[in-house]
């Protein structure tokens, strides 16, 4: 007979795989075309140094993520979840601390561009949620 998969034990590793691959993917998609993915932002160094830190820390913590699935230690997965959560609202909570000129200029540049979050930023938020999902309702065998 066929072994039985059970899908919740893997769903950790799902969800921070699809944050790996969320980082590859364009992060804003504007009507020109689509902007800049976290790995080239910290690769080519495109985006200011509180972006690059925070896209260091939410593509390292997902990787970490993917290859401690195979670690026993539920604490372990945890804290790779935490830093990759972190990464990306130190992000965006620096953007928020903005001074209201720097704001409204990338409003109204994202306005006129027609910028919306690209394929990126869903897929990781996605990926965060599934990691959550799988770290709570799995137990560590």
């Amino acid at each position: 007979m066929a072994k039985k998969i059970d899908v919740k034990s893997y769903l950790y590793a799902i969800g921070m795989a699809l944050v790996v691959i969320g980082c590859f993917l364009p992060l804003v998609s504007t009507r020109l075309g689509s902007s800049s993915s976290a790995f080239s932002i910290i690769t080519k160094g495109s985006g200011s140094g509180v972006v690059r830190v925070g896209a260091i820390l939410a593509m390292l913590g997902a990787v970490a993520g993917v290859a401690l699935t195979f670690v026993k230690g539920k604490m372990y997965k945890l804290i790779a979840l935490v830093v990759s959560i972190l990464g990306g609202l130190y992000v965006f909570v620096n953007y928020l601390n903005q001074s209201g000129a720097v704001k409204g200029i990338a409003k109204f540049a994202a306005k006129a561009s027609g910028a919306t979050p690209g394929i990126g930023v869903l897929l990781i938020v996605v990926g965060w949620i599934v990691a959550l999902l799988g770290f709570f309702f799995t137990r560590e065998r």
